[in-house]
């Protein structure tokens, strides 16, 4: 996955949630996280994800690509559930990772269609300058890292040094590959921490986002967000009475889902 894509959809994409504010897609993104991580009905998890999947269809990005970097964190719980199956059951296990799907795809959304200038202006103003600095100064440096990586990978391929039939000599080209990359990327930092001082940095990079009026469209995501919550509270807190009966958000997650796939089909 390349991750300047990420960036791309953020800033060259337009759709019902990249026109909403920051603060209105974090409080979303806050009440879904708070619903995934406190539901242990896997019904109600399913639910959640299949809407999380219908307001990606809505963002018009690249559904694919999306799902597929949200599927990442879902490897380090197929490890931990895979550990835990003879113990614990395949329902737990496939609630932990319906859990795992759900709370990715959730931050992917957000990341996904906001820029990060927005979120990192936000930041600055509840976070040390020393760290608002260097998770701007990291999130810029990743893209340059990353084009670098890609240019030695091609240059190692042109060269020959990359067969499918030599896996043991690949390895040792990319951990190379790897390590001089190590080494460019500390001179990198060393040499753009000089330029900064030389143009004046003193603890402090200035960012102003101007806020976007609060609308109704941020109140409409905003109770989407609270009603998702509600929902898994009260399938939380009245489990043995709802239990049976909770696959009631499946229609609902069902029928949003199956809109979206008829709106790009007819489109």
């Amino acid at each position: 996955m390349d991750v300047t894509s990420v960036d791309y959809w953020a800033t060259g994409r337009t759709s019902y949630l990249h026109r909403r504010t920051l603060v209105a897609k974090l409080v979303a993104w806050l009440l879904v996280l708070a619903a995934v991580i406190v539901s242990q009905n896997l019904l109600v998890i399913l639910s959640i994800y299949m809407l999380l999947v219908a307001a990606l269809l809505a963002t018009d990005l690249p559904a694919r690509r999306v799902l597929a970097l949200a599927a990442y964190p879902v490897v380090f719980a197929l490890v931990f559930t895979l550990s835990q199956w003879q113990e614990a059951g395949p329902i737990w296990s496939l609630t932990v990772l319906a859990k795992a799907s759900a709370a990715a795809l959730n931050t992917v959304l957000l990341i996904a269609t906001t820029p990060y200038p927005a979120i990192f202006a936000l930041l600055q103003r509840f976070v040390p300058a020393t760290v608002g600095d260097a998770l701007l100064i990291a999130y810029r440096s990743t893209f340059i890292i990353a084009e670098r990586f890609q240019h030695m990978l091609r240059s190692i391929r042109l060269r020959g040094g990359l067969s499918a039939r030599r896996f043991g000599s690949n390895l040792r080209n990319i951990a190379v590959a790897m390590a001089t990359l190590l080494i460019d990327s500390i001179d990198y930092s060393q040499r753009l921490y000089a330029i900064m001082r030389l143009r004046g940095y003193d603890r402090r990079i200035a960012s102003d986002i101007s806020p976007r009026p609060w609308g109704v469209a941020e109140s409409a995501l905003a109770m989407g967000g609270l009603l998702v919550l509600a929902t898994a509270l009260i399938f939380r807190m009245w489990w043995q009475t709802l239990g049976p009966v909770s696959w009631l958000p499946l229609p609902f997650a069902i029928a949003a889902l199956v809109w979206q796939g008829v709106r790009i089909w007819i489109r």
